[in-house]
């Protein structure tokens, strides 16, 4: 049990020896193995090894973090991979497993948003970013799909990160997108 810990610790850049990679760094390689909230569970200090095992063993479904049988599968799958592949190499800025739950997600950022308006209680840390964001992507899909429709040079500034799941279409991808909106400004009316 106490291995899987090393081995995440490990390709994540964490040395024994205190030669390896800063401690955000660590962080940052960890959060991209891990969804967010595993992450804060195990980042809470002086947690037995029964606690850590529990942890990992919880589903959860949230606006940010998807956890479950399957994810935990693909991250002993990556890592089984990663420690007979690159040995000694920690993970970079585009590893980590591509989670096919996530995949299967609408995303702006790093919320999904289908999640989003099943749990409208939930507030993003940033709710302005948010909503930039979400605009920047209903203006993306318009432009990609309607060829009369062009961004403004305005629009066009907002960075955002946009995933579509295979398979899904623009207008319901709109849908979603417009509804996540009114559940926004219907939280903070």
């Amino acid at each position: 049990k106490r291995y899987a810990w090393h081995t995440l610790a490990h390709i994540a850049g964490l040395k024994e020896n205190s030669g390896g990679a800063s401690t955000l760094v660590v962080q940052n390689n960890l959060l991209r193995l891990l969804t967010p909230v595993i992450f804060e569970e195990l980042a809470k200090a002086d947690l037995p090894d029964s606690d850590y095992q529990a942890i990992m063993k919880k589903q959860h479904t949230t606006p940010i973090s998807i956890w479950n049988h399957n994810t935990a599968k693909e991250l002993l799958a990556f890592s089984s991979t990663w420690c007979s592949e690159k040995s000694g190499t920690p993970v970079q800025d585009n590893d980590g497993p591509n989670y096919s739950e996530h995949l299967n997600e609408l995303q702006v950022g790093n919320v999904f948003v289908s999640i989003f308006l099943k749990q409208p209680k939930w507030i993003p840390k940033m709710p302005l970013d948010f909503v930039l964001q979400i605009l920047r992507s209903i203006s993306s899909i318009l432009e990609t799909n309607f060829s009369d429709i062009k961004q403004s040079q305005t629009v066009k500034q907002v960075p955002f990160t946009l995933h579509c799941p295979r398979g899904s279409v623009a207008p319901d991808n709109l849908r979603i997108l417009i509804d996540s909106l009114s559940v926004l400004f219907g939280n903070n009316a």
